[in-house]
């Protein structure tokens, strides 16, 4: 039984005027891949490092399985973790960093070079075994690092940003193999902690979206996609990120609409009437992602004649399979649409441009909520 609870709990670093975490409460349930992910100084790396035993617990109860670990040493909890520098003693093999917990446990030998090899088979590291860490990339580095934690047999494993140091093409390929590894260990949680929202995105089962050391939104990767509680969950979860517009909701004979800058407004959804109408000559957020944007003579939307929003393109982005167009409006706003490739666009083009509002969110204007859930 591999299940992680926090109940309320707190940080609070002396000297410090706010909580670091603040009131974290959270089940992972045996077995999860969950994954912290927020900006830096969110609070993801302290919570993890209570978890490990690393920082103290400032107030709440931390649970592994059915024990109370709060004041329980990191080595005696049952789990293992992977840090984003290695943390490998250069000085011996990856035969030896893999086994030196082993070892100082006491395990017999035959079974610690059993373990070793078993979790060096499923790493690819065999030829490697008798290498030091700088006779290796950083790739080989990192697996050593997962390997080392495999071998202890951990309830719980613990990675703090572990492929952060890696090039991007590497990365990608550790993202597939540290999700194959959670598969393959079938008797052990995963927690990661990420600021990397592609990583958090495609790994996790669940995804906790931290800010200011309060959990904002814990869901699959598709439900915060497609259905971020705030405005801050919206603006951080989707690459390129969310555009926001400050609109006005307009009532007129025919229905309700967004009016913003140089008199654009457009049609709210029928189906979306309700939840917006109290907001009537209000300011609200939209929300929309890049590429729910067109050019006006590509998307049929209805919009109101004579009213497409005019923006130039100042950056031009080709990506072969689409295009990132940064646009600027006559007042100096700025936004991204993401356009397919075939579309003809360079620096300094002006498009008339609409939008996909079936898609998109509105944000109350002081508490960020989203009203359209």
């Amino acid at each position: 039984m591999a299940k992680v609870t926090l109940k309320n709990i707190k940080k609070k670093y002396p000297k410090a005027e706010n909580y670091t975490v603040d009131n974290f409460n959270l089940d992972i349930e045996d077995h999860e891949f969950m994954i912290f992910v927020g900006p830096s100084g969110c609070g993801k790396s302290t919570v993890l490092r209570m978890i490990a035993g690393l920082e103290t617990i400032t107030d709440g109860e931390l649970m592994i399985g059915d024990k109370l670990v709060n004041n329980l040493p990191g080595a005696k909890r049952s789990i293992a973790m992977v840090f984003q520098n290695y943390a490998l003693y250069p000085h011996m093999t990856v035969r030896q960093n893999m086994s030196f917990s082993l070892e100082m446990n006491g395990m017999d030998k035959d079974e610690i070079i059993k373990k070793v090899e078993a979790a060096a088979l499923k790493l690819d590291l065999g030829d490697l075994l008798d290498r030091k860490p700088s006779e290796m990339s950083g790739g080989q580095c990192q697996r050593v690092a997962i390997g080392r934690a495999i071998v202890r047999d951990p309830k719980v494993f613990l990675m703090d940003e572990p492929l952060s140091n890696l090039d991007a093409k590497l990365r990608v390929k550790m993202r597939a193999e540290i999700s194959k590894l959670h598969t393959a260990l079938d008797t052990t949680t995963f927690i990661y902690v990420t600021h990397d929202q592609v990583e958090a995105m495609t790994m996790g089962t669940r995804i906790a979206v931290m800010h200011a050391g309060i959990i904002q939104q814990c869901d699959s990767p598709e439900v915060l996609y497609d259905s971020p509680i705030n405005k801050f969950v919206a603006g951080f979860i989707g690459s390129p990120a969310m555009n926001f517009f400050d609109c006005v909701v307009k009532k007129e004979d025919n229905g309700i609409y967004l009016e913003m800058e140089n008199c654009f407004k457009i049609k709210v959804p029928e189906d979306r009437e309700e939840k917006i109408i109290s907001y009537k000559e209000k300011h609200v957020w939209l929300g929309i992602r890049p590429q729910h944007i067109y050019p006006d003579d590509t998307k049929d939307i209805e919009v109101v004649p004579g009213n497409t929003l005019k923006a130039k393109a100042v950056v031009v982005e080709p990506l072969g399979s689409e295009k990132f167009v940064l646009f600027e409006t006559k007042s100096g706003f700025e936004f991204t649409a993401r356009f397919d490739p075939r579309v003809s666009v360079k620096k300094c083009d002006e498009f008339n441009l609409t939008f996909d509002l079936s898609l998109s969110h509105i944000f109350d204007s002081a508490s960020e909520l989203n009203i359209t859930l």
